[in-house]
């Protein structure tokens, strides 16, 4: 059916539905970015977390990695490593 063959009571009811369908999707989309942006405060904090621990701990901490990425050392671990590097250089 053509615009013009519609009456102003039929174009009213399609305007209605489409604005409870636009209505439905900015909802979905407001509880999807609501919920993407929770994740992301969650992982940062998380993170935060883990590089303070990391950063501030009295034990030695190694993390290896795949190839493509270094290893990382904790303070204590690269005092540690670098000790026994120069007593194996003292052997």
């Amino acid at each position: 059916m053509h615009l013009r063959d519609k009456t102003k009571e039929e174009l009213l009811n399609e305007l209605q539905e489409l604005q409870k369908a636009n209505h439905s999707l900015q909802e979905s989309y407001n509880r999807h970015v609501s919920e993407s942006k929770k994740l992301e405060i969650s992982l940062r904090l998380s993170e935060e977390k883990f590089r303070l621990v990391f950063e501030n701990t009295s034990e030695a901490i190694l993390f290896t990695q795949p190839i493509r990425k270094p290893a990382e050392f904790s303070g204590l671990a690269m005092t540690s490593f670098r000790l026994l590097a120069e007593m194996a250089l003292l052997i």
